[in-house]
């Protein structure tokens, strides 16, 4: 093997590994991040502090960045070589800060999604008294 086709297939057998870490870590990541969220959701809306709409973003918005952060923190480690206790705290490091933007980033946007939605659905009606519309 020359020296050109090892440097080949050494950077090639280096990123599927990290491919499949990164994945393997982001879907963990958003299960874990779904549960939280799920939770969250639910207990807001029964405190009555968040309608099915916000729950539901809620839930989506927290898998979606713990997946993004946890991929992102195991790629860092993984292309970096850390491993052990160091590994865990790169991985904690730049998973705090991918979620940190995430959740900046998605405030806004969520924010303007759910005041951009009808509060309630508006389902018309004919009351019995007069023929007139009413919401139900």
């Amino acid at each position: 093997m020359t020296k050109q086709n090892y440097a080949m297939s050494s950077s090639v057998a280096t990123v599927a590994p990290v491919s499949r870490v990164a994945l393997g870590a982001g879907v963990f990541g958003a299960v874990l991040g779904a549960s939280a969220g799920l939770a969250e959701g639910i207990a807001g809306y029964r405190a009555g502090t968040m309608d099915k709409q916000q729950a539901a973003m809620h839930t989506i918005k927290e898998a979606s960045g713990s997946g993004l952060a946890a991929a992102a923190g195991a790629a860092v480690a993984t292309t970096v070589g850390m491993g052990g206790v160091v590994g865990l705290l790169g991985m904690f490091a730049v998973g705090t800060a991918v979620k940190y933007v995430w959740n900046n980033a998605m405030s806004g946007a969520c924010k303007a999604a759910v005041a951009a939605a009808p509060a309630e659905p508006a389902i018309a009606a004919a009351d019995s008294k007069g023929g007139k519309v009413v919401k139900q």
